[in-house]
């Protein structure tokens, strides 16, 4: 076997498969059927703007878009033009703005 059939064979054996609503990855296609059967995703979760990532709670996207774990490009998008409150992502910085006056939600308050 050559070198470029033994690349290509390590791409078809590496491929997995990604959850829609969570991201979640299986090396075998039936492992995320199983998931996708128990995992109860729903269209009422809360889910990130930026990456349409579902979470089971908002604190859970608090946390993936503003928190200590949070992903780069949401990170970024948030901190832009994202209200901190209810997490909706704004066109402009001043929309933000204006929101953020308005939005009815508490802030989150911080876990000691």
């Amino acid at each position: 076997m050559t070198e470029v059939e033994s690349s290509d064979l390590s791409k078809l054996t590496s491929v997995r498969h990604k959850c829609p609503a969570c991201f979640k990855q299986y090396k075998r296609k039936e492992h995320l059927v199983e998931h996708v059967k128990h995992s109860n995703h729903s269209i009422h979760q809360p889910k990130c703007p930026v990456c349409k990532k579902h979470c089971k709670s908002l604190e859970s996207l608090r946390e993936h878009a503003i928190g200590s774990l949070s992903k780069g490009c949401c990170a970024k998008a948030f901190i832009d033009k994202g209200c901190s409150l209810c997490l909706d992502i704004f066109d402009t910085s001043y929309a933000r703005n204006a929101h953020e006056k308005l939005c009815g939600l508490s802030p989150a308050h911080p876990v000691s």
